[in-house]
C-alpha cells in the first residue's frame, strides 16, 4: 500500500528523468518512515501531559482522603494502615505542588527542548516511584479504597506515558519493582540479615538497570531532537526497543527472586506462628533490685539490653532461628492522656543460658522521643514476639535514659574494629594523652563499634583518627570540649560525624580531606574555627552552624571568611558584607564559582585563598584590576585565568600568593619586570604550561626546597632578559631549570 502511494505521488510530480522520480520516491519513503514513528513531545505538549497528570493526582488525593476516613471508622483497621495511607497522601500532595512549580518555573521558562525533556524524564522517574509505591500500599493493605481511587491511579499511569513519549515509558516497570522491594523490605522488618542482604543485592541490580535505562533514554531523546526535530526514527526506535527488552528481562529475573524471597518470608511467618503457640511465658530478669531498665544514649544513637526467661526453655533456641523477623521491643509512654506505643527494633539476640531458657535482647531507641531522653516523659518497655497477626508480650518494665560520656560509638566500612592512635603522627603519644582517659575495650558487635574508656572523655587529641581507612561513622560524647588538629584528616570514607554539644573550637585541618562527608552540623558552642579546618573536603556541601550564612554554604568566624562550599551554585559568589579577612583556603578548589565579588569591608587576604580556583573567570569589587586580577599592597592574590591560553601578571606586582595558578590550563605565562618574589608551587600541576616569560632583571626569589614549576611536565622554555641568563641559571630555585632558561629581548 505504501509503495502504491509513493508511485502515485511520484507520477503526479512533474519531474524529468527516471532517476529523479526514483529519488523522489526514496525521499517520500523516508518521510513516511519518520511519520510512522513516535515523536518526542514538544515542551508545550509536555506541559499539557503533566497538567493532565496533576489532575489525576488531585483525584488520587481526594480519593485517599475518603479512604482514610473510611478506615478511621472501621474497627478492624490498624493504626499502621491509617498512618501509612496518611503518609502516602502527604507525599502525593507534595508531588502535586512540586509538579505545579516545575511547570510554572522550569518548563515555561526554558526554550531548550533537550534540557527540558531531560528534566521531565527525571520528574517522571520520581513520580513513577511515588505512584507505584502508593499502588503497592493500597493493594497490600487491602484498604477500603473507593473505586475512583483505583480509576484515578489507572488514569495517572496512562498519562505518564505521554510525558516523554510512549516508547520511553519503561520507568514505570522499574518503579513497580522498586515498590515491591520496598513492600518486601517492610515484611522482612528489622529482620533476617541474610534475606536483607539478598534484598539489597536486588536493589543494587535494579538501580544499575535504572541508570542504564536513563542514559539510553537521554541518548535517544538528544539524537531525536537534534537530528530529526523530535522524531524517533527506525534506528532510534530499534535501539530503544533493545534497551526496553533487556530491562524487561532483568525486571522479570528480579521479580522471580522477589517471589522466592516472599516465599521465605511466608515460611518464617508460619514457623513463628507455631512457636508462638508453644510459648507459655516470657519473664523479665532485672539487672538491679529496683527492676528499672536503663537505655544508654550517645548523640542520636541509643540502645537497651534486656534479659528474659522463656518458658518452656526449648523455645529459646527455636526463637534464635527466627528472632530477626519475630522479635522486637515496644515502648509505652505513661502519664499521657492516651497510651502511646512505640516500636523499638531488635538489633541483637543471644541465648545466654540455654539450660534455663534465658535470652538477651538488644534494641534501638531511635524511635523514642526527645522528651523521654530529656527526662520530661516517662516510658516502659516490653519484649514482643510476633508473627504479624498474633503476639506474646512480656510485662512492661520501667525505663530510664542515661547519657554515655566514656564511650565513642562508630561504624566501619569492613565490619572490623577501628583502631585510633595509628600512623606516624602519634608514635610518641599515649592513648590517655589523646583522650584524657585509658581505653578499656574496643569491640565491634551487631554493626556497631564501641571504644570504652575508664573515665569521661574530655578531648580528642591531635591526629587521633588520622588516615584511618575503615572509619565510616563516628559519634563523640558530650564532655569533649576540644578536637585537636588533623583528628579526622585523610579519613577518606568517613561520611558522618556527630560532634559533642560542648565543643568550643575546631582546630587546624581537623577535617582535612574528609572526602565522603556531604554535610556537617557544628554545635552552637563552637565559636572558633582554625585555618584549613575543612580544607579539600571535596564533597562537603553544607555546614549547619550559627556561624553559617542562611544558605549554609558559607562560614564566617570573627569577620573572617573561613569556608565556601565547593558546590556553591554556578555564577557570581558575593563575599558577604562585613567580612574583613578572607582566610586561608576559604575559596580553594571551588567546583562552580565563576565570578567572585569582594566587598569594601575586606582589608586582609590570607595566603592560599584562591588555591586551585581555576573556574573563576572574573573578579569584581575591591582590589580588582580589569576584572582579572586581585592585587593588594603589590601582591597578586587572585588570578582569573579560566579559559585563557595566556596569562600575564600586571606590571607593578612585586609578589605572588601561594598556588594561585594551581591546576590552571593556560599554555603561556608572563611575569612582570617589577616582580621581586614568587610563592612556592606557584604553577604547580599546570600541565599544559609550555612557555614562561620572566621580565625581571633580578631573578625573583623563592625557596630552595620547592619548585614553582612542580608538575609542569610540558614546560619547554623559560625566557629571561638576555643580560640576566647566567644569573637566573645560578639563582636558588631557578637553577633547577637551567637547561630551559633562554635569553630574550623584552
Amino acid at each position: 500500500m505504501k509503495k502504491f502511494f509513493l508511485i502515485l505521488a511520484a507520477v503526479a510530480m512533474v519531474l524529468p528523468g527516471c532517476q529523479k522520480i526514483e529519488e523522489s520516491i526514496d525521499a517520500l519513503e523516508n518521510r513516511i518512515d519518520k511519520l510512522e514513528q513516535d515523536t518526542i513531545p514538544t515542551i508545550d505538549e509536555q506541559i499539557a501531559a503533566i497538567q493532565t497528570s496533576i489532575k489525576a493526582l488531585e483525584e488520587i488525593d481526594k480519593s485517599l482522603d475518603e479512604s482514610i476516613k473510611a478506615l478511621e471508622s472501621n474497627d478492624k483497621a490498624t493504626a499502621e494502615e491509617i498512618a501509612a495511607l496518611k503518609e502516602a497522601d502527604k507525599a502525593i500532595e507534595t508531588k502535586i505542588e512540586e509538579l505545579k512549580k516545575y511547570v510554572d518555573e522550569a518548563l515555561n521558562s526554558t526554550k531548550d527542548w533537550v534540557s527540558a525533556t531531560f528534566a521531565t524524564l527525571e520528574q517522571l522517574n520520581a513520580l513513577s516511584s511515588e505512584v507505584a509505591a502508593l499502588k503497592s500500599l493500597v493493594e497490600a493493605n487491602k484498604a477500603e479504597a473507593a473505586a475512583n481511587l483505583a480509576n484515578a491511579i489507572s488514569n495517572l499511569e496512562t498519562s505518564l506515558q505521554k510525558w516523554v513519549g510512549e516508547q520511553l515509558s519503561n520507568y514505570y516497570t522499574i518503579a513497580e519493582i522498586e515498590a515491591k522491594i520496598i513492600a518486601l523490605e517492610k515484611a522482612i522488618a528489622d529482620g533476617d540479615k541474610a534475606l536483607q542482604q539478598q534484598l539489597n543485592d536486588l536493589k543494587s541490580q535494579l538501580e544499575t538497570a535504572k541508570t542504564e535505562l536513563t542514559e539510553a533514554y537521554k541518548k535517544a531523546i538528544k539524537e531525536a531532537i537534534e537530528t530529526n526535530n523530535g522524531v524517533i526514527n527506525t534506528k532510534i526506535a530499534s535501539e530503544i526497543a533493545a534497551v526496553n527488552k533487556r530491562i524487561d528481562e532483568e525486571v522479570a529475573a528480579i521479580s522471580a527472586k522477589i517471589a522466592t524471597l516472599q516465599a521465605q518470608v511466608d515460611k518464617n511467618t508460619e514457623d513463628i506462628a507455631k512457636l508462638l503457640a508453644r510459648i507459655q511465658s516470657v519473664s523479665y530478669l532485672p539487672e538491679y533490685s529496683d527492676e528499672v531498665a536503663t537505655i544508654h544514649y550517645l548523640g542520636d544513637l541509643s540502645e537497651i539490653t534486656l534479659d528474659f526467661k522463656v518458658s518452656p526453655k526449648e523455645c529459646a533456641a527455636e526463637l534464635a532461628k527466627v528472632w530477626q523477623t519475630a522479635v522486637s521491643c515496644e515502648a509505652l509512654y505513661t502519664k499521657t492522656r492516651a497510651a502511646l506505643l512505640v516500636k523499638m527494633s531488635a538489633t541483637a539476640f543471644e541465648v545466654t543460658d540455654a539450660e534455663n531458657g534465658v535470652i538477651t535482647i538488644t534494641a534501638s531507641g531511635e524511635n523514642l522521643s526527645q522528651e523521654f531522653f530529656a527526662g520530661a516523659q516517662e516510658a516502659k518497655v516490653a519484649l514482643v514476639i510476633s508473627d504479624g497477626n498474633n503476639s506474646v508480650t512480656s510485662d512492661y518494665i520501667p525505663m530510664i535514659a542515661k547519657e554515655v560520656t566514656n564511650e565513642i560509638w562508630y561504624t566501619s566500612t569492613d565490619g572490623n574494629i577501628v583502631t585510633p592512635y595509628s600512623g606516624e603522627r602519634n608514635d610518641f603519644r599515649s592513648i590517655e594523652s589523646l583522650f584524657g582517659a585509658n581505653l578499656v575495650s574496643n569491640t565491634y558487635k551487631n554493626g556497631v563499634g564501641k571504644l570504652v574508656f575508664d573515665a569521661t572523655i574530655t578531648l580528642v587529641g591531635e591526629a587521633a583518627f588520622y588516615q584511618i581507612d575503615n572509619l565510616e561513622t563516628i559519634t563523640l560524647p558530650n564532655g569533649i570540649k576540644q578536637l585537636g588538629g588533623y583528628v579526622f584528616a585523610y579519613t577518606n570514607y568517613l561520611r558522618t560525624i556527630k560532634l559533642p554539644a560542648c565543643l568550643e573550637e575546631i582546630y587546624r585541618e581537623t577535617f582535612h580531606q574528609c572526602n565522603a562527608i556531604t554535610e556537617l552540623t557544628l554545635p552552637d558552642s563552637v565559636t572558633k574555627i582554625a585555618a584549613e579546618a575543612f580544607y579539600n573536603c571535596s564533597k562537603l556541601e553544607y555546614i549547619y552552624s550559627k556561624l553559617s550564612t542562611p544558605d549554609n554554604m558559607t562560614v564566617i568566624v570573627d569577620e573572617t571568611l573561613r569556608w565556601v562550599s565547593r558546590h556553591y551554585p554556578a555564577g557570581d559568589y558575593k563575599i558577604p558584607e562585613g567580612v574583613k579577612t578572607i582566610g586561608q583556603f576559604a575559596i580553594g578548589y571551588p567546583n562552580n564559582v565563576i565570578t567572585v565579588t569582594i566587598p569594601e569591608s575586606v582589608d586582609t587576604f590570607a595566603n592560599y585563598i584562591f588555591v586551585g580556583a581555576n573556574n573563576i573567570s572574573a573578579f569584581y569589587g575591591k582590589y580588582t584590576v580589569d576584572n582579572r586580577h586581585v592585587i593588594k599592597d603589590d601582591i597578586l592574590y587572585g588570578a582569573a585565568a579560566h579559559g585563557l591560553t595566556e596569562y600575564e601578571i600586571p606590571e607593578g606586582v612585586k609578589g605572588v600568593a601561594y598556588k594561585i595558578f594551581h591546576f590552571c590550563t593556560f599554555t603561556k605565562a608572563t611575569l612582570p619586570a617589577s616582580l621581586e618574589s614568587v610563592s612556592n608551587n606557584l604553577f604547580r600541576n599546570c600541565d599544559k604550561l609550555r612557555e614562561v616569560y620572566c621580565k625581571a632583571i633580578v631573578p625573583p626569589a623563592y625557596g630552595a626546597d620547592y619548585d614553582i614549576f612542580a608538575g609542569c611536565a610540558k614546560i619547554s622554555t623559560i625566557y629571561v632578559p638576555r643580560a640576566s641568563v647566567e644569573e637566573y641559571k645560578a639563582a636558588t630555585g631557578w637553577s633547577q631549570h637551567a637547561d630551559k632558561i633562554v635569553g630574550y629581548d623584552f
